[in-house]
């Protein structure tokens, strides 16, 4: 997915697939199946997905999609709780991932 991302900025023709407009489609075709299903519990690494995916459909022919994509990787954060602080843990490497992904 991250590979996707950058390929959009990248002037590179080997990130096309055909068209000009299809930098990085090759890269995140290949992730749109390995996300959590929407009656599944919701994991970190979902919540990397949707802010990687709605970084990169924003540069697409339908950036409205987005704030879909936005909505979903808020309502996983906030399934996992990770809107509400906890000042009294000691800091692991679990819990700062959480802070930095909300």
């Amino acid at each position: 997915m991250v590979c996707g991302v950058a390929s959009r900025v990248s002037r590179d023709s080997r990130v096309l697939l055909s068209a000009e407009h299809s930098a990085g489609w090759k890269w995140v075709s290949q992730t749109l199946g390995l996300h959590t299903s929407l009656f599944e519990s919701a994991r970190l690494y979902d919540i990397q997905y949707c802010c990687l995916l709605s970084e990169y459909v924003l540069g697409s022919s339908t950036p409205q999609s987005t704030w879909f994509i936005i909505g979903q990787g808020m309502r996983y954060a906030i399934e996992l709780s990770l809107h509400r602080r906890r000042g009294d843990e000691k800091p692991t490497v679990q819990g700062e991932l959480n802070k930095r992904i909300f």
